[in-house]
């Protein structure tokens, strides 16, 4: 937990947003976006912090770093070489492999196309989920666990946004993921149409229509 946690302080995800994105997105402080059911706007992003990360690694054992391969998407190579530049500095040497089916760490995006926050946790985390899919850890925290079954049960809405957002801060205190950033989708349209942008950046065309 010591290391997720330093790689995690070692990434310098501000200047991403500023020179990757453009200034498309934010900094994450959790694993859903702000406009899915379960976002806590109590919680802060991790600091970018490489001499709290080399201390952490010492502390774990890993004084000189290790070497490790990071898969990504091609579409996600930029961001994936981002990490191995960031990581190099404390000391992670990292072998960036676009394609790689079973990589040590993968560089991946989701969203919760459902606008639940059960979504995140139920197709990545849970046990006895094909471990084949492009995530799943098989991941199981007892903690975590009883809050999203109890989310899983409870009609009252107020409730059940509280067991959600317990259900992240727990899993954050492990770190099976690491969030990284929230990218803002973006559309180039005519002024004729009227376009809806979704937050899972999927496309709609029943949703488009001619301005009147």
């Amino acid at each position: 937990m010591r290391v997720r946690r330093a790689l995690l302080l070692a990434l310098d995800r501000d200047s991403w947003v500023t020179h990757l994105f453009r200034n498309n997105g934010m900094v994450a402080s959790q694993y859903v976006h702000p406009a899915v059911f379960g976002y806590d706007p109590t919680l802060s992003p991790a600091p970018y912090d490489p001499t709290e990360a080399r201390r952490l690694l010492q502390e774990s054992g890993v004084r000189n770093g290790f070497d490790v391969v990071l898969g990504c998407d091609p579409a996600g190579e930029a961001v994936a070489l981002a990490i191995a530049r960031d990581l190099a500095a404390v000391g992670v040497r990292v072998r960036v492999a676009p394609g790689e089916r079973y990589p040590a760490l993968r560089y991946f995006a989701w969203a919760c196309s459902t606008g639940d926050a059960s979504e995140f946790f139920d197709f990545l985390l849970h046990d006895g989920i094909d471990p084949t899919t492009i995530a799943n850890v098989g991941f199981s925290y007892r903690e975590s666990e009883r809050s999203l079954r109890d989310a899983g049960c409870e009609s009252n809405s107020r409730k059940r946004l509280e067991l959600l957002q317990r259900a992240q801060r727990e899993t954050l205190r492990m770190l099976p993921f690491l969030p990284l950033t929230i990218r803002w989708g973006s559309k180039g349209a005519s002024s004729r149409v009227e376009v809806v942008n979704r937050f899972d950046e999927r496309e709609c065309v029943a949703a488009f229509h001619w301005r009147t």
